[in-house]
């Protein structure tokens, strides 16, 4: 019984990773050449929603990993204005405008000249 157990934790706490791109489900291009991508990085199954993981990039210099939603109440939308990118984290309301949970900002040219590729 033990090892079923210890085998089955370290199963589970495999699927959990914020940077897990299985599944590619889009990618949106912007006019400035920044690329918006969604990856599915974990599927809920019939007990849970579907998990998606959510990337900026400009293909060449650098890829963010700028957060993590589930399908049922949760979106990401970015904006582009100048050099900077606000990612804005919303929650579904029973109103007719999403509440807005966490604005973040990043400066495209910060990002291109750091080079991390997450």
């Amino acid at each position: 019984m033990r090892k079923f157990l210890f085998f089955f934790i370290v199963i589970l706490s495999s699927c959990f990773s914020d940077f897990t791109k299985n599944e590619h489900l889009r990618t949106i291009e912007s006019p400035q050449g920044i690329y918006f991508e969604v990856y599915k990085i974990m599927t809920g199954g019939a007990l849970a929603s579907d998990s998606y993981g959510y990337y900026i990039t400009d293909s060449i210099n650098f890829r963010k990993h700028i957060g993590v939603t589930d399908y049922d109440d949760r979106d990401i939308v970015i904006e582009i204005v100048g050099d900077s990118v606000f990612v804005y984290k919303r929650a579904d309301s029973w109103s007719t405008d999403p509440d807005t949970l966490e604005v973040k900002s990043y400066s495209i040219d910060l990002l291109v000249n750091e080079g991390k590729w997450q």
